[in-house]
């Protein structure tokens, strides 16, 4: 019976119900989008740290890793190192794709035709262009030139958007590369730009500068030396089970003066940041969930108010508060299933449009940096969590809202709510 009174309370009050449901539906489909495009900047930052920057897990030699941030040039992987190595890799980890890079920090220096000359810092990374494609996605990311094809191929250079655009060179052009080499001493060496690549990893846009590593080795005396193993361990699922694996093996294999780290230490200001923004979002949804809260309860006290003459029979006739208050909460929980039906089909085109399209801020914001390794054309994730909990949680908030003002009118005497 109650569920048959409450379903006709909410019929017969037809506009105030569908107000309260159309704001749970805002409210659902506010909190699915804001959570989605959260957990999809997530996603998008930590496969644009793997497939452009870190890999999903780096070998370094000794004392190079808490010096990581300064690029020294002094802890290198020497020919021996890298060929006990391979042995290793090729016995026991097959299938997994690596390759070598030497980094340091660099200058570049260019002079156009009228005469400007501008300069800028950079990250320069010595690459084998065979290899390097099974690891990073970079040379797919081509904007105009080439990836190191051709006949100046060990002699070019390849740079992000973002610093070609800051230095005003366009392929063909000449720029001076200025950085150190094996024991310190300054190399300087004039090549052609011949390729720009525009990622979706804003940092790699605004810093990298991609050099054969071969040209590098002859340049800066290396001795076949690098600083650096990158490891492909698959997608960002597969990585933390692929990592874990590989670095028990690599522990157990006790080759001198190397260590492994992940791509989680590797990035650690990142990793932090996302931890913050999921805190961050947990309150916000809270918070968010506080706002519904009062506004449903308060469309329901109105409800209740505008019927206490109903309430006042119902206890005459024998029902007891706590059956009354029930009514109200099955007329909530009616009231909160038409709004989450609305919010959450409502959220599907979103979150599809937000998935396949998203925003794009660029303009507005050109490629400044946020923090998080993404673009900024903006794009959600499907986040099931989001889509279970969010309903659920509405569903709650719309069924107990009832509650409060209905105990306190229930609380009078039945005299009282009549007279008044």
């Amino acid at each position: 019976m109650i569920f048959s009174m409450a379903w006709k309370n909410m019929l017969r009050y037809k506009r105030r119900s569908v107000i309260t449901a159309a704001a749970i539906a805002a409210g659902i489909l506010f909190s699915i989008f804001t959570d989605g495009l959260l957990a999809g900047l997530d996603q998008e930052s930590s496969v644009n740290m793997m497939e452009y920057e870190t890999s999903g897990a780096k070998i370094y030699a000794g004392g190079y890793f808490e010096k990581r941030k300064t690029f020294p040039v002094n802890f290198l992987i020497s020919r021996s190192q890298q060929a006990v190595f391979e042995k290793w890799m090729n016995r026991t980890f097959a299938s997994v794709k690596y390759t070598l890079r030497y980094s340091a920090v660099c200058e570049l220096v260019f002079s156009n035709t009228d005469g400007l000359t501008g300069s800028l810092n950079g990250l320069l990374y010595g690459i084998d262009p065979e290899s390097d494609r099974f690891v990073f996605d970079t040379s797919r990311c081509v904007e105009s030139g080439s990836w190191f094809s051709g006949t100046t191929e060990g002699t070019s250079v390849v740079l992000g958007s973002g610093i070609a655009h800051d230095l005003g060179v366009v392929v063909g052009d000449y720029i001076t590369v200025q950085c150190k080499g094996r024991g310190g001493f300054i190399q300087t060496m004039d090549v052609p730009v011949t390729g720009i690549v525009r990622t979706g990893n804003p940092v790699v846009n605004s810093t990298a500068v991609y050099m054969d590593l071969n040209y590098l080795n002859d340049m800066l005396e290396l001795g076949g030396a690098v600083t650096e193993v990158c490891l492909n361990l698959g997608t960002v699922a597969q990585q933390p089970a692929s990592f874990a694996r590989f670095d028990k093996a690599f522990a157990e294999s006790a080759q001198t003066g190397l260590s492994v780290y992940s791509w989680q230490e590797l990035a650690q200001d990142v990793v932090a940041l996302q931890n913050t923004k999921s805190s961050i979002s947990g309150i916000m949804i809270f918070f968010m969930f506080v706002i519904s809260a009062v506004g449903v309860s308060n469309t329901i006290l109105m409800s209740i108010m505008e019927r206490k003459n109903e309430i006042g029979m119902l206890k005459a006739l024998g029902y007891s508060s706590g059956y009354v208050k029930v009514l109200f909460m099955t007329e909530g929980f009616f009231i909160g299933v038409l709004g989450c039906i609305i919010g959450v089909f409502v959220s599907i085109p979103v979150t599809w449009f937000m998935v396949n399209y998203g925003i794009d801020f660029s303009g507005m914001m050109g490629d400044i940096d946020i923090g998080y390794r993404v673009s900024l054309v903006m794009h959600s994730c499907w986040h099931i969590i989001g889509f279970l909990f969010i309903p659920a949680g509405a569903l709650c908030i719309a069924s107990f809202s009832a509650l409060i003002p209905a105990h306190g009118l229930l609380k009078k005497e039945i005299a009282d709510i009549f007279r008044n």
